[in-house]
């Protein structure tokens, strides 16, 4: 539970902290058991304390103090001391949480610690001037008045033996601490004073803690009803209640803040101090600096969170209008900035982003026709035109558009006048005339950012209520430091701090509407992919992968004007500009020679022209994959790009150097490796270890299994190169293998074939099919700056004259919980998430895999060409039967026609009896099997 009041508090600098051991625990120092510990072995007391009862029944109870009120009674009080001083004086310097409080305007500090370091933070950090002040009777004296820039070391601190007398005296035992803490003592007193004057903020004491106990007894019923204490309270998971709460203000008078402790660690103490820290009107602080921009942390995690759960995570489905929305705004947005956009330019940015938002579901095909759907929205209202120049579709706007859009600027500009003159208002009924300006631009230009970069927290920040609206609160405005250095000076800070919090808290309608409205508008930015913190962070991800790229992508990229050889290249190429490392194997790189070589037997072995063969070759039979160099090969005679040779087209088009008139595997690894991918067999790679060859027998004896059973084994090697995959991912994804000198945060094989998927216990999907690696790829394109400006306006005006919602409160709420921890030390977690997301997302689940055969398992393929030709033949036939009515009709084909119709049926037949017999083969393995 968040307390803003405490800031308001610390801010006044009429505030005191009342420090315990865990902020010296946070630096190193030891807790009172380990204290306790280290004096009984320094004192060689163990089998004293062992024997003595009294010892160990107090150590039971858990009263240390009694434990070192028996250990004085069995040694004496100047060894005790000496060995606890001894211990401490280990510690050799500060901790995080020293050096955030010593930064916290503080009027002065109270603590229970012996050392030093509090101090020695205060000299780090340019606080000079600071003094520690003992607990004898001449120290608290100068204690009176009104005190500051002092340390108080209530229970002693680190001294010499004749310093310790005079300044200082260890409260160690029970007896110590009921002679310190007796009423009337001047300790007492003084704290008694203190309270009358100043509130106490305690840090760093523990749940049942007998040292606090002691001390909220006594501060307790000294502070006043409507003046409360406040305290930063562990609590371990399950422990704590509101009842805990309520009891400690009724009891003590004292408002916990409670952090949960996870394995001892008070780790997220430090994090709730920065967030706290981050309100404070900090010492270091220098005022008249110009306005800077954000840390970029802060809105990465944020961006990231948006992404990885509204967009790659399935949520409520999206309106039909609100969809529409969003294409208007982009599609005018996009043609604004440039005139020349083509129908398939616009298809090909905007599918991939709808697909996401629809959770997959639109084929691009689909995603065309709404796309469609909208351009025909905007020609219907005068706002676009279509222009047809042969195979291109060109999308331009209207005269009528410009005029629209600027009353459509105009609109939106209207929302933020009213925004500011609003807030303009706020600072001048807060601040002197002269600093209400300076206060208001302050806070005008934080809440821009934060609408910019922190979308989700300024929006779970306005929809919810009470302890949650205070976390979020908090959490959001751990930037406004910055902005309180654009100020003159400290007042002018405090006035910003509470203006923020009001405008967060309690909304005019002015300032209700435009944040609304922005916010909205902004998650639209975020979902479209556009942020550009998100964008760097998820490029980030992509970057920092290795992808293995299957044969079934390398045959195509090889083999120039082939079907699929522009995309293969285009998903390579983009790929690599992202950063991305492209890698294969050996294996699949023999692969691509094999599909090389049986083309060469195709065509003439002399000249490596084209023969009857080549065209029958060109495509499958029975449903077989065509063969990508002679696809290529004819395609590029038929354009005029090359010779009526196939060997120079292998040379030149394909850059495979041939020996004599045979392509080698060593050829095609070469031509690889030229375009930017590292061929490298399994055992060449950083990290191996002649243990993965086990690995790789033991999976490509499971993928042999599995094939042999659905009747898609065809030969070792086949399951070999698939054995090897699997492994180099689970290595790369587990860092004991590693690329180029780097560590990947993924890996997957680029493949149709979903073979390797299901063979292991993987988190995340092994496989990601070409199609799915282009569509994540192609949500990492930018847009700039001014495209982007264009856009927001346009969102504004969608949304604000339409009264749309991008995102309900309620869904942000649900989906990120109420506590949701959105810091720079969230980002690695974030990223980790979103890594998983898109893994699941894109990747190839294969529950099917081994009913279906990739590419790279045809080597040596079918003649589709053969059966098309067949087929068109039979249709020709059966025409002209119709028309005729008699079997003269036969004598409409040519004598050639007839021969060859004859000869594809033939072949035909023979064709299918293979594919029976197959399939006969198939099921008798299985009966046998199950036998």
């Amino acid at each position: 539970m968040l307390r803003t009041k405490v800031i308001d508090l610390v801010n006044s600098g009429e505030a005191w902290a009342f420090l315990g051991s865990g902020v010296s625990a946070d630096a190193g120092g030891p807790t009172w058991r380990e204290l306790l510990d280290s004096a009984v072995e320094r004192l060689e007391a163990s089998e004293l304390v062992k024997n003595d009862t009294i010892f160990q029944a107090s150590l039971t109870s858990r009263d240390l103090a009694r434990c070192f009120g028996r250990l004085e009674q069995l040694t004496n009080r100047k060894d005790l001391e000496e060995a606890v001083c001894s211990c401490l004086s280990q510690l050799s310097s500060y901790g995080d949480l020293h050096a955030k409080l010593a930064e916290w305007p503080f009027r002065g500090y109270v603590t229970t610690n012996y050392d030093l370091l509090l101090e020695e933070a205060m000299h780090g950090s340019s606080q000079h001037g600071w003094s520690p002040v003992g607990n004898t009777d001449s120290e608290i004296r100068k204690l009176s008045g009104s005190p500051s820039n002092v340390v108080w070391h209530v229970h002693g601190f680190l001294a010499s033996a004749g310093e310790r007398a005079q300044k200082s005296k260890l409260i160690l035992t029970d007896r110590d601490y009921d002679e310190l803490y007796l009423d009337g003592s001047r300790t007492v007193d003084q704290l008694r004073g203190l309270l009358s004057l100043s509130q106490i903020v305690f840090i760093g004491f523990g749940f049942n803690d007998p040292e606090f106990e002691r001390v909220l007894k006594l501060v307790g019923r000294l502070t006043s009803p409507d003046r409360p204490l406040y305290a930063f309270f562990p609590f371990r998971s399950g422990e704590f209640s509101s009842q805990i709460c309520e009891d400690y203000l009724f009891r003590y008078n004292i408002d916990l803040i409670p952090y949960e402790v996870s394995n001892g660690s008070h780790k997220r103490l430090g994090s709730l101090l920065a967030t706290y820290g981050a309100l404070c009107v900090r010492r270091s602080m220098s005022f008249g600096r110009s306005i800077t921009h954000a840390p970029s942390f802060d809105p990465e995690t944020t961006g990231l969170m948006v992404y990885n759960e509204l967009c790659l995570r399935p949520q409520e489905p999206m309106s039909g209008d609100t969809r529409e929305a969003l294409l208007r705004a982009r599609i005018l947005s996009a043609l604004l900035a440039d005139q020349s956009r083509t129908f398939t330019d616009l298809v090909d940015e905007l599918y991939p982003r709808l697909n996401l938002l629809e959770n997959g579901k639109y084929s691009k095909e689909e995603a065309g026709l709404a796309i469609v759907d909208a351009i025909e929205n905007l020609v219907a209202d005068g706002l676009a035109s279509i222009d047809e120049n042969g195979d291109i579709t060109k999308v331009r706007l209207t005269s009528k558009a410009s005029s629209i859009v600027a009353t459509q600027r105009a609109g939106a500009e209207f929302l933020e006048d009213q925004f500011v003159a609003s807030v303009q208002s706020r600072a001048q009924a807060r601040c002197q005339n002269d600093s209400a300006d300076r206060v208001a631009d302050a806070a005008i230009e934080f809440l821009r950012k934060c609408i910019l970069d922190r979308a989700l927290g300024v929006a779970l920040a306005f929809g919810n209520r009470g302890v949650t609206r205070s976390f979020h609160m908090v959490a959001l405005l751990q930037n406004l430091p910055i902005y309180m250095e654009t100020l003159a000076n400290i007042d002018q800070a405090i006035a910003l701090s509470n203006i923020i919090q009001n405008i967060l808290s309690s909304p005019t309608d002015a300032e209700r509407n435009y944040i609304g409205v922005g916010l909205q508008a902004q998650f639209a930015i975020h979902m479209l992919g556009y942020d550009s913190s998100t964008l760097t962070a998820r490029a980030e991800q992509l970057a920092t992968g290795v992808f293995l790229v299957d044969s079934s992508t390398l045959i195509p990229l090889l083999a120039r004007s082939c079907f699929g050889h522009r995309a293969a290249k285009g998903l390579i190429k983009h790929l690599q500009a992202l950063g991305a490392t492209l890698a294969t194997t050996p294996l699949l790189a023999r692969e691509v020679a094999e599909h090389a070589r049986y083309a060469m037997s195709k065509v003439d072995k002399n000249t490596g022209s084209p023969t009857s063969a080549t065209y029958k070759s060109i495509g499958g039979w029975a449903g077989a994959r065509s063969n990508a160099f002679l696809e290529g090969f004819v395609q590029e005679i038929a354009e005029g790009n090359t010779t009526p040779n196939f060997h120079d087209y292998l040379r030149k088009a394909c850059n495979l150097q041939l020996a004599g008139k045979n392509c080698s595997q060593d050829s095609v690894e070469s031509a690889l490796v030229k375009l930017g991918l590292i061929c490298r067999r399994l055992a060449d790679w950083d990290g191996f270890v002649p243990l993965m060859w086990g690995e790789v027998e033991d999976h490509s004896m499971r993928i042999t299994e599995r094939r042999q059973e659905f009747g898609t084994y065809t030969h070792p090697r086949q399951t070999k190169a698939e054995g090897e995959v699997l492994v180099l991912v689970e290595g790369l994804r587990s860092g004991k293998l590693r690329a180029e000198a780097k560590n990947p945060e993924h890996a997957f094989f680029i493949s149709r074939s979903r073979v390797v998927d299901n063979i292991v216990d993987a988190s995340s999907p092994i496989t990601i099919n070409p199609e799915s690696l282009m569509q994540w790829a192609s949500t990492l394109n930018s847009c700039d700056i001014d495209e982007l400006a264009l856009l927001t306006d346009r969102l504004l005006w969608e949304l604000s004259e339409n009264n749309l919602k991008i995102v309900d409160v309620r869904l942000l709420q649900r989906v990120f919980g109420p506590m949701i921890d959105a810091s720079k030390e969230a980002l690695e977690e974030t990223k980790v998430k979103h890594a998983e997301l898109v893994a699941e997302h894109f990747g190839e689940r294969g529950e099917t895999a081994f009913r279906m055969i990739g590419d790279y398992e045809y080597p040596i393929v079918g003649e589709a060409y053969y059966r098309q030709y067949s087929e068109a033949l039979e249709a020709k036939l059966e025409i002209e039967r119709e028309k005729n009515k008699h079997a003269s009709s036969v004598s409409s084909l040519t004598s050639g026609e007839k021969k060859e119709l004859e000869i594809f049926r033939a072949e035909k037949r023979e064709h299918e009896r293979q594919a029976r017999h197959k399939r006969r083969s198939i099921e008798n393995r299985k009966v046998r099997k199950g036998k």
